[in-house]
């Protein structure tokens, strides 16, 4: 999908990049226009972005660190709407879901509310 005047695989692509947003050339190696081995593999870029190993390393040097202004909320929502008015079939999907909770299962860790786009379902209804 394309979002920011950029294409990204991955929703995951663009939350993850968007922390170093600030930080120019780190930033577009997320996106499909790099065509960087970040840009095409989820999980390389959530292990960047979290600073987590991946495939029992750390990608991420030490001294790089995400941009202070980021805000999750708002990052998650300009991705959902972008995603959501790009295919039809996510926005069909989640118009369906009615009033429906909508929860995130995470390995390890307690299930998320998907609070961003349960709002914006509301907006579409």
């Amino acid at each position: 999908f394309e979002c920011d005047k950029k294409r990204w695989l991955t929703l995951e692509h663009y939350i993850q990049g968007n922390k170093f947003k600030l930080q120019n050339e780190i930033y577009n190696e997320f996106s499909l226009d790099s065509n960087s081995e970040l840009s095409q593999d989820p999980e390389l870029a959530y292990s960047y972005g979290m600073n987590t190993l991946y495939k029992g390393k750390r990608v991420r040097p030490k001294n790089i660190k995400p941009d202070s202004e980021y805000n999750e909320y708002n990052v998650n929502i300009s991705g959902l709407e972008c995603k959501l008015n790009q295919n039809e079939e996510f926005k069909n999907t989640l118009i369906k879901t009615k009033d429906a909770k909508l929860m995130q299962n995470i390995n390890r860790k307690p299930p998320r509310t998907q609070i961003e786009l349960m709002n914006l379902r509301k907006k579409l209804m």
